[in-house]
């Protein structure tokens, strides 16, 4: 279908924001594809590569009133680029790490070395649409993101999601609060990050980072 189909199921978009839960502040493109058969037998995280660089190649192809409603000019689409895919793990409103699907992955839209956009990515064989891949695009918390560059961290971060709070990312023993969900001006108390680092690094042995440098 492609971003051709813009108009995508509810249900899938639904399942998509339960997964991720980042986008919701921001205006984005919605949209689900069924993927080829022949690409079955690959990895998750491959398949999932090559949709979202379908995706990218499609928006540069197709009409600027695809994109520019989300705010995105024709020259920064034309001349973007995929950034390295990570995960955003899941804590509870407690800071205890969740389990969450393997699945999902986030790619964030570089554009002169600086993210301009996000795109995030759920796989979905059991969705009921017949559809494998489900995804959303906008500007999300590309901007936050970059902010992290000015703040002496390293160059491999762990992206966390507390409850519907709040984005926070993970360097070393450090946490950092860069984006809050709906308005809330909420931190992060002593106990949440100690919360968060334990149960983290207890359950997670290899984590899927986000990193500066493509």
């Amino acid at each position: 279908m492609g971003v051709k189909g813009i108009v995508a199921s509810l249900m899938s978009m639904t399942v998509l924001f339960v997964l991720i839960g980042c986008s919701q502040n921001n205006p984005t493109i919605n949209t689900v594809e069924t993927a080829d058969p022949s690409e079955n037998k690959l990895p998750i995280a491959n398949r999932a590569s090559e949709y979202v660089t379908r995706q990218l190649l499609e928006m540069k192809e197709g009409p600027v009133e695809f994109y520019e409603p989300l705010g995105f000019t024709e020259t920064e689409i034309s001349g973007s680029e995929l950034g390295n895919p990570f995960r955003i793990y899941l804590f509870d409103n407690n800071g205890q790490f969740m389990e969450s699907s393997t699945d999902n992955y986030v790619f964030p839209v570089l554009y002169n070395s600086d993210i301009i956009g996000i795109i995030e990515v759920a796989y979905l064989p059991d969705s009921g649409y017949n559809s494998d891949f489900a995804f959303t695009f906008g500007k999300a918390y590309g901007n936050e993101l970059n902010s992290l560059k000015s703040q002496n961290m390293s160059d491999d971060l762990i992206i966390g999601n507390l409850g519907t709070r709040l984005l926070f990312a993970i360097d070393g023993e450090k946490v950092s609060v860069f984006k809050h969900n709906f308005g809330e001006a909420l931190e992060l108390t002593e106990e949440e990050i100690d919360n968060i680092l334990a149960s983290f690094y207890a359950t997670v042995e290899n984590p899927d980072y986000f990193m500066f440098v493509k």
